[in-house]
């Protein structure tokens, strides 16, 4: 798993900047919305705004995170390096399954917030 969101990692490489000026784009288009309308949910605008805000923020932590991870040491390079690499990758899959947890609830709020703004 954490070869896989290593591999997407590499390609989000080179929109990592570009990722958090969307984020921070839409963040500021949230926080202008937000004392403008009585009801947030009527509000195209804001919903979409929290919504590439929180994916753009999910991809930029991948990217982020998985770009570099430690590779697989065999008990033949020595116990002490086997037992760390270990340790650090067992760390980046708990990592990854905690991505994969959030990106699952975001694309659950995604859908949510998108059917509350077509009613």
């Amino acid at each position: 798993m954490i070869e896989r969101l290593s591999r997407i990692a590499s390609h989000l490489h080179g929109f990592r900047l570009l990722l958090l000026l969307v984020a921070l784009c839409a963040l500021g288009v949230l926080l202008w919305r937000a004392p403008q309308v009585d009801v947030i949910e009527q509000d195209g605008t804001a919903i979409a705004s929290l919504l590439v805000f929180c994916w753009s923020l999910l991809l930029y932590a991948v990217a982020a995170l998985f770009r570099h991870i430690p590779h697989k040491t065999a008990l033949t390079d020595g116990l002490l390096s086997w037992l760390g690499s270990r340790v650090q990758r067992g760390v980046f899959w708990l990592l990854g399954v905690a991505l994969c947890v959030l990106g699952l609830a975001v694309a659950l709020l995604s859908y949510q917030l998108l059917r509350v703004m077509t009613l």
